[in-house]
């Protein structure tokens, strides 16, 4: 598994997880695709709005038996 709590961009800008700026719109939509898109990849995806991710993203690729998938 991985955690992310903050991306830096190439600029040097940092986009923080857990409090992304509150009029960038950007920041809000390039989180949400990275949540949607990491589900193609990885058998857990968990973020904000989970009570215990809430400040960071966390992407593990543990199989399941049942081949069960959490992406919220």
């Amino acid at each position: 598994a991985i955690d992310v709590g903050k991306f830096v961009l190439k600029n040097g800008h940092e986009i923080d997880v857990e409090k992304p700026g509150f009029f960038d719109f950007r920041e809000r939509g390039l989180l949400k695709a990275v949540r949607s898109d990491s589900c193609k990849y990885f058998h857990t995806v968990l973020g904000p709005g989970d009570p215990h991710h809430g400040d960071h993203f966390h992407f593990d690729l543990r199989a399941r038996r049942s081949g069960h998938r959490v992406c919220d």
